[in-house]
């Protein structure tokens, strides 16, 4: 079930997608009780799609759908794309299914949770491993599309709260909002604390 955005997004994206520019996401938003949602998204810019590309993209989508997400679609005037999102319960409880298989946990879950008095603590720490996309170039000129690297991988997390700590590449919204770039061909470090 978690095999969606390694194996359809990564993979089915990049290489039959590869003339697109766009970007690739996953991530998680946590509520300010504890609930929360993952979710993994595409965009393009619209003049580089194809009607196959299309079809491909719908067939992905229908894919999420069957494993439980909600999807939506969204278009501006030069780009177009979907996000999949799946609730998770309470993540005091509950780990973070529906993360891609790219993301690896450092720990047993891939939030950990102290509890203590009178908030308490939260860490975040995974691998997003995109070491396999190597393979991409090879994968690609076996069909004759080669990889093009305009294609931009991320990984953002939204929070009620300001983080504590994080490595993110960008932390904006007064520091409740983190996000990493995903660098293909790497092991990516993602680390972020918090409380509630």
């Amino acid at each position: 079930m978690r095999k969606i955005l390694l194996l359809l997004l990564i993979f089915t994206i990049s290489v039959l997608l590869a003339g697109c520019r766009g970007d690739v996401g996953s991530g998680v938003f946590i509520g300010p009780y504890g609930g929360g949602s993952v979710f993994f998204s595409f965009s393009a810019d619209k003049n580089s799609l194809t009607a196959q590309d299309i079809v491909r993209l719908n067939e992905m989508k229908n894919y999420a759908v069957s494993r439980g997400y909600t999807v939506s679609d969204y278009e501006t005037y030069d780009k177009t794309g979907f996000k999949a999102v799946r609730h998770v319960e309470n993540i005091k409880e509950n780990d973070l299914a529906g993360l891609p298989d790219l993301v690896i946990k450092e720990n047993p879950r891939f939030i950990t949770v102290k509890k203590s008095y009178p908030k308490d603590e939260y860490q975040l720490k995974a691998i997003a491993d995109l070491t396999n996309t190597n393979n991409l170039i090879a994968i690609g000129s076996e069909y004759n599309n080669p990889v093009d690297s305009s294609l931009r991988f991320y990984f953002k997390l939204n929070l009620p709260v300001k983080a504590k700590h994080t490595n993110a590449d960008r932390i904006y919204n007064d520091g409740k909002t983190l996000e990493w770039n995903l660098n293909p061909g790497k092991k990516n470090l993602i680390e972020a604390d918090f409380e509630l």
